[in-house]
């Protein structure tokens, strides 16, 4: 039970590419091998904000915003999951600031033992 994230970061040229799947923990596990498939299918290109994929069965396409390049969701029952991704320019103000953010949105403390600065 609780909240689970996966988080894949890709730098490609300038550009700092995130893919965040954040939300009920089995409905995670469940669905992590379908986004580890749409990760590795990306085609991603250095200087464009463009990308192109394969989205999983049962993903429902979300709006795009000036922050997210693509959303998704799944639902079953109560249980949802957020999936989105993001392209930063640069390198996001740095990795370990964002990776503390991130265990901040499911409830994590700042400091994991795991987390170097």
């Amino acid at each position: 039970e609780g909240k689970a994230i996966r988080i894949f970061v890709i730098k490609v040229a300038e550009q700092t590419w995130v893919f965040k799947l954040k939300g009920d923990t089995r409905l995670a596990v469940m669905e992590q091998e379908k986004f580890d498939e749409f990760v590795e299918s990306v085609d991603v290109k250095a200087g464009r904000e463009q990308g192109k994929w394969d989205v999983p069965d049962g993903w429902v396409s979300g709006k795009e915003s000036p922050m997210r390049f693509a959303s998704f969701s799944v639902r079953d029952g109560n249980a949802k999951l957020d999936i989105s991704v993001t392209v930063i320019p640069g390198d996001m103000g740095g990795l370990t600031p964002n990776v503390r953010r991130w265990l901040g949105q499911i409830g994590l403390g700042p400091e994991p033992a795991n987390l170097l600065p």
